[in-house]
């Protein structure tokens, strides 16, 4: 989940100065007040409405990214911060400092830190200091990183930053199953090393890490080629589960039926692909190519 936040620009419309929500003010009020609707509405809401693995981001720039750095140190539910260009500095800086000696966390969280190389030279100072700060004290379980922006400046530094900051966070997340895995499962003909490799990516990362469609297809795929049907038609029927709206699953799982002589369950599986791909309607070759393949299996059916 990745919330991203506003910088401390003035709204001209309704005058309200957006830096003092991201920004502690001397009474603490109006932070506060933006923090708990972050912690304490939009991420319940967000988790109660949406498929999600508890991984949550939040991404700011400028007083964005302060109040990015220190909700992650409030809020147990926040794991990763991408703070770019932020606010440290005079006492905003001992804001952060304070948090740091109160932070306690079981996880590893990581902290991405993103300058501009025409950035405010105070704030630079103040981003090194606590990235060199965090770095150097392994208590506290956070592995944090900094990269400063050739050619830009603090306005433009949130336009590279943010993809760089993902690209940091996701580098040791090797979600997707590699062509040299899928040579070993051909080779050995031994699917525990497909299961296997995102067992070990989820106790490593501590989250829930689904293979993606793609993978579960090409598992499907490989059962069909050993002749094993009925481990594929599980493979598919999963693969449905988790992406329903995709028509090249439905697609998959017909062929599985078809392979099975189970005429009726792929005729109803190549509809439900024809149904998907004509809501999206994108692909009329296919979407023809579903037509004529349900067209054969009505024949075989009656």
């Amino acid at each position: 989940i990745s919330l991203g936040l506003v910088g401390s620009e003035m709204c001209i419309r309704d005058r309200i100065n957006r830096g003092k929500e991201l920004v502690p003010q001397e009474d603490g009020k109006i932070h506060e007040k933006f923090s708990n609707f972050v912690n304490k509405e939009l991420l319940p809401r967000i988790e109660s409405d949406y498929r999600t693995n508890g991984l949550n981001i939040l991404i700011g720039h400028s007083f964005g990214g302060y109040f990015s750095l220190v909700c992650m140190l409030e809020n147990p539910k926040i794991n990763y911060a991408i703070s770019i260009s932020p606010t440290i500095w005079g006492r905003y800086e001992k804001k952060v400092d304070l948090r740091l000696k109160e932070y306690s966390s079981v996880n590893q969280n990581k902290i991405y830190f993103g300058i501009a190389e025409s950035d405010y030279s105070t704030l630079k100072k103040g981003v090194i200091k606590l990235n060199n700060f965090v770095k150097n004290n392994s208590e506290l379980k956070i592995e944090s990183n900094i990269e400063e922006y050739s050619n830009e400046d603090h306005n433009s530094s949130i336009l590279i930053g943010a993809r760089k900051g993902l690209d940091k966070i996701f580098e040791n997340w090797p979600t997707v199953f590699p062509p040299e895995k899928w040579n070993e499962v051909s080779k050995k003909k031994d699917t525990s090393i497909f299961y296997n490799y995102f067992h070990n990516i989820s106790k490593k990362t501590k989250k829930s890490i689904i293979p993606s469609e793609d993978d579960y297809n090409s598992l499907g795929y490989f059962y069909l080629k050993e002749n094993k049907i009925i481990e594929a038609i599980k493979v598919f029927n999963k693969n449905a589960y988790l992406h329903p709206c995709s028509s090249n699953v439905y697609d998959s799982l017909g062929e599985a039926h078809e392979k099975n002589n189970d005429f009726k369950k792929a005729l109803k599986s190549y509809e439900k692909a024809l149904k998907i791909e004509k809501k999206n309607g994108r692909d009329k070759s296919l979407i023809n190519q579903y037509l004529e393949r349900i067209e054969e299996l009505k024949k075989s059916t009656n």
